[in-house]
């Protein structure tokens, strides 16, 4: 089948050996569903927290400029595979692409539009390949930012392009550049209170 069959096909994801696994946390890669794995708690708080950041953003601009969106499926096209869909753990879509008056579909699985920033929020499952793959995969498929969150050692890395990549850390300030304008975020608290592996906070 080719890769635009798939896109017109309607897919199911095939079942999952354990029964208690979401649905919502699959992929399509290579012409199958691929099952990613559960953010810990931890990086799920940090995701959260700086969802709160952008949506404060988005809120205070009239009229807004753009969409955000939480783990999302979107259709992620890349030269090898047409019909690729990711999930990112946050995404922001511009009005330019998708106008924020614009309908959107109540029945489709992914998004059919590729979002202007991406960002990934690293769980201890996660692995360093599958990041960089994905990264890649974003700015392929035409995302101009992505922000790729490290909780635990408490820094983001932003991707400006697939080869420019620039550190904030734990002092620093988390900007948008050209796609959120305006967009300036100390993070020191976004982590929370550090902690040692015993739990205890310092």
């Amino acid at each position: 089948m080719s890769a635009i069959a798939l896109l017109e096909t309607p897919i199911v994801p095939e079942p999952a050996a354990d029964e208690s696994c979401d649905a919502s946390l699959y992929e399509f890669v290579d012409g199958r569903w691929i099952q990613t794995q559960p953010m810990s708690y931890f990086a799920s708080l940090v995701g959260t927290e700086l969802g709160s950041y952008l949506s404060e953003y988005l809120c205070q601009r009239d009229p807004r400029p753009g969409r955000l969106a939480f783990e999302t499926l979107f259709r992620i096209p890349t030269r090898k595979d047409a019909g690729r869909k990711r999930r990112p753990d946050l995404a922001y879509v511009s009005a330019g692409r998708w106008a924020t008056d614009r309908p959107v579909s109540l029945l489709e699985d992914a998004w059919d539009v590729v979002p202007d920033l991406a960002v990934e929020v690293v769980s201890p499952t996660d692995r360093v390949t599958d990041l960089m793959d994905k990264a890649q995969e974003y700015f392929q498929a035409g995302v101009r930012l992505v922000w790729v969150v490290h909780p635990i050692q408490r820094v983001i890395h932003v991707h400006e392009a697939w080869d420019r990549i620039r550190v904030v850390t734990e002092s620093g300030t988390l900007d948008g550049g050209e796609i959120l304008p305006g967009f300036r975020r100390a993070i020191d608290r976004l982590f929370g209170p550090a902690a040692a592996e015993n739990g205890a906070t310092t």
